[in-house]
């Protein structure tokens, strides 16, 4: 079995794989480009693949036709998933769930309290200045209900912390099922969007892109939503209309947003939302974190004993939902 990767790998991981294969061969190769000149005898690929920028991957897909398994260290692949890898039939895992997920959750909850407790707008105005947070009065979290549309990894992770909290968690996802998270009862299927948005102060998207969620946050989602509400978004951006929500901030209809992904990214200059007090802007690095790449390579390493032996693999993408 041939691995060639982008990402170096522990010794002590490469040993333990070969555990399950004593003929294992790893490659690690400096560059993506390095790594699509010598894959072509792959039998697996672990490389970094830009979930924003599809061409690299669709260039190595095509030559390495011998893979029978693609592991990205992103967790959004809606944009890889290319006819060419439809085609090979190969398996995709990517870095969803319990790799992402705890810097993704963890993220969510700076931007909530950011907003909450006026952090921003205190550090923006440059002084020290206890008036500005008088005025606007904070909000506390304890009470308050939190909807969480998409409850995989990084959405039970953020329940655990909003749990934590004393909120209240209402959860969505694409059909209803009991709960994995003790404090919520059960996961709402999508027929019950509305009544999520109803309820819930906090709206946190946690959900991947696919045709399903394209502007499920659009005008008329806003308007369901309670006018004291924030949204939180470390989703992915499409999922979301920059359009129908700068419109709802603007005329009162939501509170307030924190946001690690758009669907333009990064916004013009012009953009309404860099100007707006009740809105905190990071720039899709709410997945970004050194534990995280721990965790992505032991993972790795973990499923290649699951490949060898015929098992289905942790973070495993399902090519025909998106995710």
């Amino acid at each position: 079995m041939k691995i060639v990767s982008y990402c170096p790998i522990e010794n002590h991981l490469i040993e333990a794989m070969r555990e399950s294969d004593p003929t294992l061969e790893v490659l690690v190769f400096p560059s993506v480009q390095e790594l699509t000149e010598n894959c072509a005898d792959a039998d697996i690929i672990f490389s970094g693949y830009d979930g924003e920028n599809p061409e690299p991957f669709m260039k190595l897909v095509s030559r390495a036709r011998k893979a029978k398994w693609f592991h990205t260290s992103t967790a959004g692949v809606d944009k890889l998933l290319c006819p060419e890898l439809i085609q090979s039939g190969a398996i995709m895992t990517c870095s969803k769930g319990e790799v992402a997920g705890p810097s993704l959750a963890e993220h969510a909850m700076a931007l909530l309290l950011a907003i909450t407790r006026h952090i921003a707008v205190l550090v923006r105005a440059g002084e020290w200045n206890k008036r500005i947070c008088l005025a606007r009065g904070a909000t506390e979290l304890m009470g308050m209900t939190m909807g969480i549309v998409g409850f995989g990894g990084s959405g039970q992770l953020l329940a655990r912390m909003a749990l934590g909290f004393q909120m209240r968690v209402i959860a969505l996802g694409r059909s209803s099922r009991p709960s994995e998270i003790e404090g919520v009862e059960s996961v709402w299927g999508r027929e019950r969007f509305d009544e999520l948005l109803e309820q819930s102060d906090v709206v946190a998207i946690c959900a991947p892109g696919t045709k399903e969620t394209h502007h499920m946050f659009d005008t008329a989602a806003f308007k369901r939503m309670k006018n004291t509400s924030i949204l939180i978004n470390i989703g992915r951006g499409d999922i979301v209309s920059d359009e129908a929500l700068i419109q709802a901030l603007q005329q009162g209809e939501i509170a307030g947003a924190g946001l690690d992904v758009l669907e333009y990214e990064p916004p013009p200059q012009d953009s309404p939302l860099w100007q707006m007090d009740n809105v905190i802007l990071t720039p899709h690095t709410a997945g970004h974190s050194p534990n995280r790449n721990q965790r992505n390579r032991k993972t790795f390493a973990e499923n290649f004993g699951r490949f060898i032996r015929g098992e289905e693999l942790v973070g495993q993408v399902d090519i025909e939902s998106g995710y």
